[in-house]
């Protein structure tokens, strides 16, 4: 199996298209990693789509550890349920 691969370019772009969506309201994401390199690449879209704008970004490296954030109070969103 391979691992994607992620450039600067390509992480610029992907926080252009997240700024672009500002206009849908506050959100909470967590993005989920396996790995060291997608640990980093993932940090540094987390850096650069810090707006300041009621949405936030987590990188985790579990589904517990993203779920822990999501309850975390004040969360001015609603958590997701998982299917059972």
């Amino acid at each position: 199996m391979s691992t994607p691969r992620s450039s600067p370019a390509d992480v610029k772009s992907i926080v252009e298209d997240e700024r672009e969506t500002a206009s849908y309201g506050p959100r909470r994401m967590a993005i989920l990693v396996a790995n060291d390199l997608q640990f980093g690449v993932a940090r540094m879209f987390e850096l650069l789509a810090e707006t300041g704008d009621h949405r936030e970004h987590r990188v985790v490296r579990s589904l517990e550890e993203a779920l822990d954030w999501f309850r975390q109070v004040p969360a001015t969103i609603p958590v997701p349920s998982l299917p059972q």
